[in-house]
């Protein structure tokens, strides 16, 4: 259905495809691809309008990566399952608590995604992954692979992609 003029924040909160497209061919390819890449992504990304919608076949390791950095406000931080090893005589063999990461986004870029992707969670498509109490943003999606449908999800504690 044609809506007319509408704002990013609109098209990203109703998943809208013509607008995502658009503003991919407005910024380049190239750009999006080497951001895409700078955020987390590993899988090939492929040179044409078609990213726009979604067509990478990314794991979800790194998609919760790639929206990690917005939840961090623009850094890239490598995720770990492991944060702290100690020996057994409590002994600190590797600490992984307090990474330091890359500045990958502005930290004004990264807020004003994570408003819009609040958006999303709050009133577009992605309302049933609210939970009472918590603070999510998100984007829902579809993959060309798989038969389902995706959400990847940040709060001001975890990432996750489902």
């Amino acid at each position: 259905r044609f809506l007319g003029v509408i704002t990013f924040r609109e098209a990203l909160r109703g998943s809208r495809n013509v607008p995502a497209v658009r503003i991919l061919d407005g910024i380049g390819v190239e750009k999006v691809i080497d951001l895409g890449y700078r955020m987390g992504i590993r899988a090939p990304i492929p040179a044409n309008l078609s990213i726009a919608l979604g067509a990478v076949d990314a794991s979800p390791l790194e998609m919760a990566e790639f929206y990690s950095v917005i939840a961090n406000k623009g850094t890239r931080i490598t995720p770990s399952a492991i944060k702290l090893v100690k020996n057994a005589n409590g002994d600190v063999l590797e600490d992984r608590r307090r990474i330091s990461g890359r500045r990958v986004l502005s930290e004004q870029t990264a807020l004003g995604l994570i408003s819009m992707l609040t958006d999303v969670v709050n009133s577009g498509t992605g309302t049933n992954a609210q939970v009472a109490g918590w603070p999510i943003a998100g984007k829902t999606g579809t993959t060309d692979t798989l038969p389902r449908r995706l959400v990847c999800g940040i709060s001001p504690y975890f990432t996750l992609t489902v």
